[in-house]
């Protein structure tokens, strides 16, 4: 699962927490019944200068768990609306992520990543090895300016996009160089992943905030290694493997993180 994220990306620091959207949230669209419920489990919630939330809508008969995307909220750079390849009309998506102003989609049955909404620094714009030119993806996630994915077949970390604190930049133990990753999660100015081979979380990018991009022992693979991750503006989250803890760390100016013990 991709990395959510709620802020203004590299205009201001306002942003501050990332979450999932409520299954009794808000309904638009082709968000009826069950569908609901299968948009949480795969798609992300991102507030920001306005609002910009997109969803694969799975069908719950289909064993192939792929369905059309479906956006809504602020589309002032095309965020919020998918192309045909994605939307249902000429094609659907698998996995789905909503950065700052872009979004990002797996395509089925090509697996190639499809972007679209602001590509100023090239975040809607990902690579051939990624975009079914010369290799496809099995993850994604959107930053606030920049973009990741894991290769489908390699397991490598592909990122893309706005890079001056070396975000969009994977380190060789996850870049396929050294190792490759499992999960990935790309936050404000900072991304996460966890290393296949050894369940450890890697973090790269802007640690100026308090050590967003410094995860703790208990995830790192020195005592404990984690099962999911989620990257914010200013913090990090991950899912202890083996107990299910939630370790956190990073900023906890607003009150609303625990470092390492949320509530």
């Amino acid at each position: 699962m991709g990395g959510w994220h709620r802020g203004r990306g590299d205009r201001d620091r306002r942003g501050r927490v990332l979450q999932l959207l409520d299954p009794g949230g808000q309904r638009r669209g082709r968000l009826l019944g069950s569908d609901l419920d299968a948009a949480a489990r795969v798609g992300g919630r991102h507030r920001g200068r306005g609002q910009c939330d997109c969803h694969e809508l799975s069908d719950l008969r289909d064993p192939g768990g792929h369905g059309a995307v479906v956006c809504w909220g602020d589309d002032f750079y095309g965020e919020g609306t998918p192309p045909a390849s994605v939307d249902g009309t000429a094609g659907s998506a698998t996995a789905i992520a909503a950065g700052e102003f872009h979004s990002c989609a797996i395509q089925a049955g090509t697996g190639a990543v499809i972007c679209w909404g602001s590509n100023f620094s090239g975040q809607a714009t990902p690579p051939a090895s990624v975009d079914g030119t010369a290799g496809t993806a099995s993850a994604i996630a959107a930053g606030a300016s920049h973009s990741c994915a894991i290769q489908a077949g390699t397991g490598a970390v592909i990122c893309w996009g706005f890079n001056s604190y070396g975000q969009a930049t994977p380190p060789a133990s996850v870049n396929g160089t050294a190792g490759t990753a499992s999960a990935i999660a790309a936050g404000w100015r900072h991304s996460c992943a966890i290393q296949a081979t050894t369940g450890a979380v890697v973090c790269w990018g802007d640690n100026t905030y308090r050590g967003q991009a410094t995860p703790p022992t208990s995830v790192n693979g020195t005592a404990g290694t984690a099962s999911a991750i989620a990257a914010g503006t200013y913090h990090s989250c991950a899912i202890q493997a083996g107990t299910g803890t939630a370790v956190c760390w990073g900023d906890k100016g607003s009150g609303s993180l625990g470092e390492s013990s949320p509530p």
